[in-house]
């Protein structure tokens, strides 16, 4: 099965996520914020393209509340109301937009398959993991793990 779309427009929103949080590490001085943004866009872009469950869950809680804390920049940028300030803040708006839209872009039926949270015996969607690291999925309705 190839990589659903809704899936391949959520690894180009991390992607971007990493390329200006590596911006910012190089650019500015916040650097504990950067660093921490790095490794979060990584680990979840990563586990976005080998089509871990895992980070399908963390996808669909963690890029929401980043979007949250890029509108804020987005706007900050528009309230500057220089040229450079306002461009940035529509790039911010627009990837803020995306990284709230994760939990519909992951929440496809598509992208589910992908992820293989539909159970093998029953057939219904899960979002429930068997494991710690969600290697496994548990079945809400007939309990099947695979």
């Amino acid at each position: 099965m190839g990589r659903p779309a809704p899936l391949t427009v959520a690894i180009a929103t991390v992607t971007a996520m990493l390329i200006l949080n590596m911006l910012s590490f190089f650019v500015t001085t916040s650097t504990p914020q950067s660093i921490v943004g790095m490794v979060f866009a990584a680990l979840l872009l990563v586990g976005l393209m080998r089509g871990h469950r895992l980070a399908w869950q963390w996808g669909r809680y963690l890029a929401p509340l980043t979007g949250l804390l890029v509108l804020a920049v987005a706007f900050a940028g528009f309230a500057g109301r220089t040229a450079a300030g306002i461009l940035a803040g529509a790039l911010f708006l627009l990837l803020g937009i995306l990284l709230i839209a994760f939990p519909f872009l992951l929440g496809r039926p598509s992208v589910v398959e992908y992820f293989r949270l539909v159970c093998p015996k029953c057939g219904a969607r899960t979002k429930k993991a068997a494991d710690f690291l969600f290697n496994h999925a548990k079945c809400r309705v007939c309990q099947a793990v695979w």
